[in-house]
Formats: structure tokens, C-alpha cells, sequence
């Protein structure tokens, strides 16, 4: 995250694409489907914590949420912006949050390294994982960061 940080903000390239490309999303309300899919990877970070003991599954698990909501928040985001910033928009979202989490997808998630594998590998979570995206979950009152922070602390132990 702080290497993201000096890259976006703190030289004058970063800036200019960060304000370029945010420039797709001018109030909350235009946003809200970006903002739907962030409360879905919470809901399943949340799910991930509360009933999925066994240690072997969790990080497959967080690793498969990721996988999905990475392909809500693409899809969305695609839709949002393409005719307004272009559709590079919607990868530099992507890219913004996934800096975020690269490091545990890079030591978690050998197995499930995308949607595909996951579906294939953690068939049953998935399943239930895109269904709530596809149907909706609850708001969240926080985001996934927390949680998916607690559940990320465990590869230490």
C-alpha cells in the first residue's frame, strides 16, 4: 500500500492518471454499484471469518472472495466509466484495490489464482460466493479492509 502511495500520489504522472481516471466517478450516487460490490467482499470476508475453521480453507477462501468481487467490481466499473474515462478505467480501479492485497494473493493463493480455479478448487464457496453477488447482500457499515486484515494476519501463524 505504501509503495502505491508513492507511485499515485506523491510524482506528478501518478497524479494526473489518478484524477483522470477518477474523474469517472463524479458523486456517490453514480458510484454506488462500485461501492455495492465492496460490501459484497465484505459480506464474504465476514462469511470467510465466521464459518470457514477449518485453515486450510480460509486463505483459498479469502483468495476466491477477492476473485469475485474483482469480477464485480470489473464488471461494474466497465459499465460506469467506459463511455466517460474509457474503459482503462476499470482496470486501474481493479489495479488500485488489488495493490492492496497482493502480497497475501501472492503467498495464499497458489491454488486459486483466478475465478476459473477457484470454481474448480473451491467449487461450493464460490458457488455461494457469486450467487450473493449476484442477488445482493446487506450494506455494510465498514469495508472488507478489517476483516480481511484479521483473516490475513493468521498466514503469520
Amino acid at each position: 500500500m505504501k509503495r502505491t502511495h508513492k507511485t499515485r500520489c506523491k510524482t506528478k504522472n501518478g497524479r494526473k492518471e489518478f484524477l483522470k481516471h477518477m474523474g469517472c466517478i463524479v458523486d456517490e450516487k453514480m458510484s454506488e454499484p462500485i461501492h455495492t460490490c465492496v460490501d459484497k467482499w465484505t459480506w464474504m470476508i465476514n462469511f470467510i471469518n465466521k464459518n470457514v475453521s477449518d485453515p486450510e480453507k480460509q486463505f483459498p477462501s479469502a483468495c476466491c472472495s477477492f476473485h469475485v468481487f474483482e469480477s464485480c467490481l470489473l464488471k461494474e466499473a466497465t459499465q460506469l466509466c467506459a463511455s466517460r474515462t474509457g474503459p482503462a478505467t476499470a482496470i486501474y480501479i481493479r489495479d488500485v484495490v488489488k495493490d492492496g492485497v497482493a502480497e497475501f494473493m501472492d503467498l495464499a493463493c497458489n491454488k486459486v489464482r483466478n475465478l476459473a480455479d477457484c470454481r474448480k478448487n473451491e467449487a461450493s464457496l464460490t458457488k455461494l460466493f457469486e450467487e450473493k453477488a449476484r442477488v445482493g447482500v446487506p450494506k455494510q457499515m465498514t469495508s472488507a479492509l478489517l476483516p480481511f486484515l484479521q483473516l490475513a494476519t493468521k498466514l503469520d501463524h
